[in-house]
């Protein structure tokens, strides 16, 4: 499939019925890669996606006020 993100290649591992439709569920036997860059339909449009560029997040640090500062337990 041209222009296509990706392409999963997948056997049917279920069929359910859905009133006027049958939803297949699919197991996948092999993935092809594509190039591009992916959308998300958010808010009513499609949307790019975009690494933010803001800093990575800092974990807190969770030992407390009292040893906030110290490298080791010896310190």
């Amino acid at each position: 499939m041209e222009g296509a993100l990706a392409v999963l290649d997948c056997a049917v591992h279920a069929r359910h019925p859905a009133g006027d439709h049958i939803i297949l569920a699919g197991a996948v036997r092999h993935v092809l890669p594509g190039r591009g860059e992916p959308l998300v339909y958010h808010d009513r449009a499609l949307q790019n996606l975009r690494r933010p560029n803001t800093p990575a997040c800092r974990v807190p640090d969770r030992r407390g006020p009292a040893q906030a500062g110290r490298t080791s337990p010896m310190s």
